[in-house]
Order: C-alpha cells, then structure tokens, then sequence
C-alpha cells in the first residue's frame, strides 16, 4: 500500500548526507495501529526506547493513532520510503491512513551535543 510519496523537490535537494527526513502518519482506523504495531515489532524488534530499526530508516510510535518514519544519510529517501511503504503500508493494509507531517533537516556538527 503507498501511503506517502517522495516529493520530486526532497529528491532533487538530497545533495548532502546531512539530510534527515521525517515522515508522519496518523491511522484514521481505531485499533488498526495497535495491531499492526506489535506486528512491526514482532518482525522487526525494538529497542528499549521503542524504536524500530528498518534498514537505514527507524520507526517511532508516537501515540495511540500515529507513527513515525526517520532517515538520514546517503541512501536516506530510499530508507524512508521502503520504510512508509512497505513496512508501514504492508501492515496497515485496508486502514484508513493519513500523511500528517513532513521535515526535511540539516544536520549539522553544531547540532550535537558537546561539539563546536
């Protein structure tokens, strides 16, 4: 199920690996998060924070009605969209699924913590 689509302008402006991308859905049908969360992470694990890793991209249950799909990095769009799409759509197939928020950062050495 395709539930985002890259935007010819993040492709086209993805010059750099400082580049983080952030996808946002919200899952419009009631409990179809739920189940198809435990189901991500039965496949995939978690850490202790909850994050799923997928490949170059991460996975982050906001709350009860929305998740997140994070990248960076050289391959980052790719990540991202295999992570929406195929992780995300595959198990959120037949829901009612909404694109809420797009970023698009740079990231920078000043950005972290104890550098200068």
């Amino acid at each position: 199920m395709t539930i985002w689509t890259l935007s010819n302008d993040w492709f086209d402006r993805h010059t750099t690996q400082d580049l983080t991308y952030r996808v946002r859905v919200r899952v419009m049908t009631p409990g179809a998060l739920d189940a198809a969360w435990a189901r991500i992470v039965d496949e995939h694990g978690a850490d202790e924070a909850g994050v799923v890793p997928i490949g170059g991209a991460a996975l982050i249950r906001v709350n009860d009605r929305e998740a997140e799909a994070i990248s960076g990095g050289e391959d980052a769009l790719d990540s991202l969209e295999w992570a929406v799409n195929e992780v995300l759509g595959e198990v959120l197939e037949g829901a009612e699924v909404l694109v809420v928020a797009e970023e698009r950062a740079l990231v920078t050495d000043a950005d972290e913590p104890g550098l200068e």
